[in-house]
């Protein structure tokens, strides 16, 4: 996958669409900015976050916004 290529994925029976530029919200981590994903079963999310820096983080750990 090209790394500003969307990725789809489905997330609790929801078709969810994210490329990277886009917004996601983590529990712990706060607001975030993908990076790049990568696709799978359970795809990755590689975001940078404010407080933390770079996290890649399972798909379903995060909110997308």
């Amino acid at each position: 996958m090209e790394r500003d290529e969307p990725a789809s994925f489905t997330h609790d029976g929801i078709e969810i669409v994210v490329r990277p530029g886009s917004g996601v919200v983590h529990k712990q981590f706060g607001r975030g900015i993908v990076e790049s994903i990568e696709p799978g079963e359970s795809p990755i999310v590689v975001a940078r976050f404010e407080r933390i820096g770079k996290k890649r983080i399972k798909s379903e750990y995060l909110e997308f916004e």
